[in-house]
């Protein structure tokens, strides 16, 4: 590779990380987030605004140094899941998960907003991400929990919805439904999802620590550990969206400064899609 071409590969990567740097510290005077605990949609409160015309997913390719630097950017923006895009790849190159892109024409972009390209052999095409979603057909949690059964089926009738994040200058637009509204379609489509699928579920971090008992083990469990609670539950907006919880158990946790790990319930929720020929 010519040297000249080098030295613009690696300004441009420490461009992006100092934009997403910045983002970050904006996001992390915002709230405080718990290890693996997805982010992004919308608050409940807020009205949602029509996301951007030309919105649209596209697969990620994690063979790609580019696309695997910008998501590990977005991920210190979301606040977890960095150092899980080596698993997240081998996971993709063995057809249990395909990661997507939210992207959105370039008009929209701001200041100096990264984008990466795709080459179709004849031109390039400049691409927008503004944050990004997963199918799973196998359920993978993290650190030393084991796999859930209850989150995917073998037979692909149920697959699961996860790593949903939307980068915070572009929340409170209805990306995020928008999002899960396409995932839910592509869930039924080869090749990223079963045509048999007939059920979505999520995680996502227990009502509990939101509106639970004043203690350690509901909404006082921030107070304790010095946590700075966040500014919503994204339990009831998916619920606003049809999904049911049917369990809670421990699906996350994280380090204290003093070593002591601290584990926290999530909520198992799931929806029912109906058949391809059901949908109006």
């Amino acid at each position: 590779m010519h040297p000249e071409i080098k030295a613009l590969q690696k300004e441009k990567k420490r461009q992006t990380l100092q934009f997403y740097t910045s983002a970050w510290l904006k996001s992390e005077n915002m709230t405080t987030r718990v290890v693996n605990e997805p982010s992004g949609p919308p608050t409940i409160d807020a009205p949602e605004k029509k996301p951007p015309q030309g919105i649209k997913l596209i697969a990620m390719n994690l063979d790609s140094e580019e696309e695997r630097d910008l998501l590990y950017n977005q991920r210190i923006v979301c606040g977890w899941g960095k150092e899980h895009i080596p698993k997240w790849r081998r996971a993709m190159a063995r057809d249990e998960r395909t990661m997507f892109w939210i992207t959105i024409p370039l008009s929209y972009r701001q200041a100096d907003l990264p984008t990466f390209y795709r080459s179709d052999g004849a031109k390039d095409e400049e691409i927008l991400p503004i944050g990004q979603v997963a199918i799973d057909t196998l359920d993978d949690p993290q650190g030393d929990l084991l796999p859930d059964p209850t989150c995917v089926a073998p037979d692909g009738s149920v697959l699961s919805i996860s790593t949903l994040f939307v980068l915070p200058a572009f929340q409170s637009f209805g990306v995020g439904a928008w999002t899960m509204d396409a995932v839910e379609t592509l869930a039924q489509k080869e090749p990223y999802g079963r045509v048999n699928c007939r059920a979505v579920t999520i995680t996502t971090l227990a009502g509990r620590y939101f509106d639970g008992p004043d203690d350690p083990d509901g909404k006082g469990r921030w107070a304790r550990f010095g946590l700075v609670p966040p500014k919503r539950s994204n339990m009831a907006w998916y619920e606003k969206r049809g999904y049911k919880t049917f369990k809670e158990e421990v699906r996350y946790w994280n380090n204290m400064p003093n070593g002591e790990r601290v584990n926290w319930y999530g909520a198992f929720m799931r929806k029912e899609l109906p058949a391809p020929d059901e949908k109006i």
